[in-house]
């Protein structure tokens, strides 16, 4: 009789761990990454979004000039994304280059800092390292 009792539970556990009819239940909340007006992605921090929001939305704003060039980094949760994905570039000022880049997406984590391309270890690097090695 004690054997009949463990089916039951077991299948009881079974349901708990997996959700409803074995389907494994994904967290409800988007994530984003989020930050305001900050000079790296590394200053950004990953947040759970409110559950009405649906995106995730990045706004980078370059300026150059002779001296320096600036970066401002803005991240966060949105209900929906305010416009297209959009880059534009103008001239303010003479000798002053400002390009603002808008990104909007619907994933977990997908505001992330975009991949570089710098250094001998990226791919292209890589290659052109091992062909003057051979």
């Amino acid at each position: 009789m004690g054997g009949l009792a463990v089916v039951p539970w077991a299948l009881l556990v079974s349901v708990q761990m997996t959700g409803v009819c074995g389907v494994i239940t994904k967290p409800v909340h988007l994530i984003c990454y989020e930050c305001f007006r900050v000079g790296s992605h590394a200053d950004c921090d990953a947040h759970y979004c409110s559950s009405n929001d649906t995106v995730c939305i990045s706004h980078e704003a370059v300026m150059t000039s002779k001296q320096q060039t600036i970066t401002k980094i803005s991240k966060r949760c949105a209900p929906r994304c305010p416009n297209t994905n959009s880059q534009q570039e103008f001239f303010p000022q003479k000798e002053v280059h400002v390009k603002l880049t808008r990104q909007c997406c619907a994933r977990n984590f997908c505001n992330r800092a975009p991949p570089t391309h710098q250094g001998p270890w990226t791919l292209p690097g890589a290659l052109l390292l091992l062909r003057a090695l051979l």
